[in-house]
């Protein structure tokens, strides 16, 4: 019976360690996503275009918001993930 608690927390573990790690990762992608965003704005001067970054970069803050807040909750820290915008 031990030996069972032992392997299902281990899973926990592992299961933890993953969705961790899954958040870790998007919150990179959504970084350079807006990263890539902000570099864009100079080179455009389409006004249309302009506008369809600031919807792009509304909707990717919005996520990255969302999922720093989970993070902090989870207490997840990371030097890969900046909190910073």
């Amino acid at each position: 019976m031990t030996e069972l608690l032992a392997k299902l927390k281990a899973f926990g573990k592992e299961q933890q360690d993953t969705s961790h790690k899954e958040l870790q990762d998007e919150l990179i992608e959504l970084r350079r996503q807006l990263d890539s965003i902000d570099s864009c704005y100079n080179m455009i001067g389409d006004s249309d275009l302009i506008d369809s970054l600031i919807y792009q970069r509304i909707g990717l803050m919005a996520r990255y918001e969302f999922l720093i807040k989970k993070a902090k909750a989870q207490n997840i820290t990371s030097d890969r993930i900046r909190i910073s915008l």
